[in-house]
Formats: structure tokens, sequence, C-alpha cells
């Protein structure tokens, strides 16, 4: 579903690209419009905001432009492999890095002959060119798992410093958000914790020739808001009644009595002993019976 998603948008996206070449509109309002929709692209393959798919998204109308003279599907193919590098630069192997650079190159050659292929054959026509092109373009992430913009950022800043709790900290918040967070593109956003954090770390990084005072208040910054967002997604689920029951069962003291049930509740029928003697004091509640059965 996520790549069906996926590919609908980037087909919207390079139609939106092809009408404004042709609207007939000034060049100060057809740029701009481009850089969004080049940056839109780029971070919609990457999975997220980074300043990599910013920048690559803003000059890929220009590398468009300038291509377009000579070959028009070549210029439209180095567009949709500016969008695809963003994605290739998050792998985290270089055997990942070879198989989606390769894939990059073969699926933006390909979008681009198809797309500008049916381009003037009518509306429906560069429709499907247009939806063929997506898909070919969303398939990419799905040839080899990446990290995240935010766990990529983690991960990179935590090998720049020194050993150490914020590092292990930062370690452990990036390979949280890589398996438990792929989802969730609001945490690229400036202003969330999880880029709060990356901030934080771009910073101590910086500090490693610093005074150890300022080294060592970062370093708490960091362990305590690393923490609060892992124990956030490894919070265990609430305890049901049962659950709670037996707790409060197994955690009565030796002295205090177990409690009694009550006259309503029915006790079910046990077999008759094989001896007529009861000890008092090995009887065991149900309650407790249950409590100590898997």
């Amino acid at each position: 579903m996520k790549s069906v998603a996926l590919a609908s948008l980037l087909a919207a996206l390079l139609l939106s690209l092809l009408s404004l070449q042709q609207w007939n509109a000034s060049t100060w309002l057809v740029a701009p419009l481009m850089v969004v929709v080049g940056v839109l692209g780029a971070s919609a393959l990457q999975g997220g905001w980074s300043w990599l798919s910013v920048i690559l998204g803003a000059i890929s109308p220009l590398v468009h432009r300038w291509i377009e003279p000579h070959s028009p599907w070549l210029a439209l193919a180095a567009l949709c492999l500016l969008w695809t590098a963003p994605r290739v630069w998050l792998a985290r192997t270089g055997r990942a890095t070879v198989t989606l650079g390769l894939a990059a190159i073969v699926f933006s050659l390909l979008a681009g002959w198809i797309t500008m292929g049916y381009a003037d054959d009518g509306v429906v026509q560069t429709l499907a060119a247009c939806v063929f092109a997506g898909a070919a373009l969303s398939i990419l992430p799905l040839l080899s798992r990446t990290d995240t913009p935010v766990s990529h950022a983690l991960e990179v800043t935590a090998r720049a410093i020194e050993e150490g709790p914020a590092r292990e900290s930062l370690l452990r918040a990036a390979e949280v958000h890589r398996s438990d967070c792929r989802d969730r593109l609001a945490d690229c956003l400036p202003g969330t914790s999880w880029r709060r954090l990356a901030a934080l770390a771009d910073k101590r990084a910086g500090l490693r020739k610093s005074a150890d005072a300022d080294r060592d208040r970062l370093d708490r910054e960091i362990v305590s808001l690393a923490g609060e967002l892992t124990r956030s997604r490894q919070a265990a689920p609430p305890a049901t009644d049962s659950t709670n029951a037996v707790q409060s069962s197994s955690s009565t003291e030796p002295g205090t009595p177990a409690p009694q049930p009550s006259a309503d509740t029915a006790v079910p029928a046990c077999p008759a002993a094989p001896s007529a003697e009861r000890n008092d004091a090995l009887a065991v509640e149900p309650g407790i019976v249950n409590a100590t059965v898997p």
C-alpha cells in the first residue's frame, strides 16, 4: 500500500512538472513551483526531509532545463536520477549501495524514455506514461533496506564522538528509529524531538576539543532525550486485569491472610481426596493456584 501511494505521488509530481513546462507564465512564477516539485520528489523517494534531498531536489529542475534542448528524455532521466540519489545515500552496506545505484540509473533512464516518448500523444497517454514512471521509481525503496534520514544522521554523528554514554545512547536511538519509526515522516520536520536529538548530536560532535563542562552538559542532555524517546517507543503494553490480579496476589506478604472468596462466588467441586484427613496448612486458594500455572 505504501508503494502504491509513493508511485501515485511520483506520477503526480512528474505530471505537474510537464504541465509547468508548457505553462505560458512568468519565469519568476514557474521556477519556484518547479523547485518545490523537485524537493517533494526527492524527499518522497528518500522517505523524509534532509539537507541532501532538499539540495538535489532543488537543482533537479535546473539540470532538466540545461539538458532538455539536447535530449528531452535524457533531461527527465537526469531529473529522476537526482531524485533517487538521496535514497541511495542511505544504504547501509556497500553491496546495497551498488545495487540501489545501478537500479536508480536503470529506472531513471526507463522513466525518462517512456515519459517523454508519450508526452506529446495526448493527455491520456501522458498520464499513463507518468504512472508507469512513478511505478518504476517506487520499486527502488523495495530493493534494499535503508536508513531513515533521522537514524542516518544520529549514527553518523555518534561515530564522530568518543566512546561513552552519549555515543551508546545515540546508536541505540538510531536503531530504534530505523526499526520502529520508519513511516513517521513528521520526525524529519524541524522542531520535533528526534530532530532536536539530531541537532544536539551534531553540536556534540563539534565540541570534541572544547571544555569538559560543555561536553558533559551536552552528554547529559543527549542521554536524557535519547532515553526518553527510546522508552516511549519500547514501552510495554498495559497489563490486563488478570495480570494485575496475579501480581497483587503474588506480592502479598507472608503474614497477610489470603483474601477469601465471597459467598456468592461458586467454588468448583474438587474430587475426593484419597485420605479423609485434610491439612489446613496446605490448603491453597483457587486464585493462587491459577496464578502459579503458566
